[in-house]
C-alpha cells in the first residue's frame, strides 16, 4: 500500500488447481498446512510474488468468557448476527476491533454494544453526519468557498488550525499503511478511528456552529470544506474494514471511490454539490444486553460443559494417581522423616 495504491491487503489469495511441488513445503501440523499450501500455490502459480504471500492469523475469540459451542447453544454465530438487526458493519467492526491478533479475546455483549454507541456512531458516525448536515442545511448542499481571492486549492490549508489538522492526519496515515502492510489489521481500524477522532476535535476546537457561521462566514466555510475533505479520506481508510459504510459516506458526499491517499489534501473542490446528510449508524439500547446474552447462551455460558468437565476429571485423576505412585517408597525403604544430618548430606552431595 504505497502512495495512492488502491490494492487492499485483504485480498484473498486464491487456491487453484495447478500441482504445488511437495518438497518446498515444510512439514508442519496438518491445522497449519493449509496456510502454507495456500502461499505455495500462489507463488507456484505466479499470483502473487514472495513478498506479497504474507498471511495473518489469529488466536482464539471467546465468548463471554468460555468457549463458542454450537451444540451448546453457547454463542452467536452467522444466522443469529442476522437476527439481531444489528448492521454486518457493526459486526465487521467489533470482530475486527477485537481481533485476537496477539492473544485470545473475548466477546462481549457488553463490549459489543458499547463499541457500536461509543466508537462508531458518536465517532465516526457523529463527525460525518455533522458535517454533511451543516452541507444540507446551511450551504444549500454545496462545499462552500472560504475566500474568492484565494488561489490554488492546496492554500486552503494554509491556516494555523488546517496546518496543525494536516500535520496530524498526514503522521496517522503514514501508521495507518504501515499498519496494514504489516498485516495488523486492529491497529489498522484503530487508526482510522483516530482520525475520526481527530476530525471531531477540529470541529470542537473551531466551534463550528449557527454563531460561527453568522461571525465569521469565511471561517465557517473553511471548516465546512476542510472537515468535508477529511471525511472523503477516510472512505479510503474506512473502506477495507467496512464496505458498506465507506459506500454510504460516498454517496453522501457524492464523490466517487478513491485511493488510501498519502497526505491530507483537498481534493473536493468549494462548489462541489453533495448527496443527503444520513445516519450511518444506529444507537444500540443497552438493555439489549441481556436479552442476548439469555437468547445466545450467555447464562448457559456459565455452566460448565458437561464433556469438558469429565475430560478435566479424568485427567485430574490420572495426575493423582501418578503422584501418589511416585511418593510411594521402594519395598523396605522407611516412610519416617529422614534425620537432619542425612538431608544435610544429600544436599552437600548435590552440590
Amino acid at each position: 500500500m504505497g502512495k495512492d495504491n488502491g490494492a487492499s491487503v485483504f485480498g484473498a489469495i486464491e487456491l487453484m488447481s495447478s500441482p504445488v511441488p511437495r518438497p518446498l513445503l515444510p512439514s508442519l501440523p496438518h491445522e497449519h498446512q493449509a496456510e502454507v499450501d495456500a502461499a505455495a500455490v500462489a507463488q507456484h502459480d505466479g499470483c502473487v510474488d514472495a513478498d506479497a504471500a504474507r498471511l495473518t492469523r489469529a488466536e482464539y475469540l471467546n465468548y463471554e468468557g468460555t468457549k463458542f459451542s454450537k451444540s451448546r447453544g453457547v454463542g452467536v454465530f452467522g444466522e443469529n448476527a442476522r437476527d439481531t438487526g444489528v448492521p454486518p458493519s457493526v459486526w465487521r467492526y467489533f470482530l475486527l476491533a477485537t481481533r485476537p491478533e496477539t492473544a485470545d479475546s473475548d466477546f462481549t455483549w457488553n463490549g459489543f454494544i458499547a463499541r457500536n454507541n461509543g466508537e462508531l456512531l458518536n465517532n465516526l458516525g457523529n463527525f460525518v453526519n455533522r458535517v454533511l448536515k451543516f452541507l444540507n442545511a446551511k450551504c444549500d448542499s454545496t462545499v462552500p468557498t472560504p475566500d474568492a481571492s484565494r488561489g490554488s486549492d492546496a492554500t486552503y490549508l494554509s491556516g494555523p488550525a488546517e496546518q496543525a489538522l494536516k500535520r496530524d492526519v498526514d503522521a496517522l496515515l503514514a501508521t495507518y499503511v504501515a499498519d496494514m502492510d504489516a498485516l495488523r489489521i486492529r491497529s489498522g481500524l484503530e487508526t482510522v478511528m483516530r482520525i475520526s477522532a481527530r476530525g471531531n476535535l477540529y470541529l470542537a476546537e473551531e466551534d463550528v456552529g449557527v454563531d460561527l457561521l453568522k461571525r465569521d462566514p469565511a471561517r465557517f466555510a473553511t471548516v465546512l470544506l476542510t472537515a468535508t475533505n477529511l471525511i472523503y479520506a477516510l472512505t479510503a481508510l474506512v473502506h477495507p474494514f467496512m464496505p458498506a459504510t465507506a459506500a454510504a459516506m460516498e454517496r453522501q458526499l457524492a464523490a466517487r471511490e478513491r485511493c488510501v491517499p498519502d497526505e491530507f489534501r483537498i481534493d473536493i473542490l468549494p462548489g462541489h454539490r453533495i448527496g443527503q446528510a444520513e445516519h450511518l449508524f444506529k444507537r444500540i439500547d443497552p438493555a439489549n444486553e441481556q436479552i442476548w446474552r439469555e437468547r445466545y447462551g450467555g447464562a448457559a455460558a456459565a455452566q460448565p460443559d458437561p464433556a469438558s468437565s469429565a475430560k478435566q476429571s479424568k485427567k485430574a485423576a490420572a495426575k493423582a494417581k501418578q503422584k501418589a505412585k511416585a511418593e510411594v517408597p521402594p519395598p523396605g525403604e522407611s516412610t519416617a522423616p529422614k534425620p537432619r544430618e542425612v538431608v544435610e548430606a544429600e544436599a552437600y552431595v548435590v552440590r
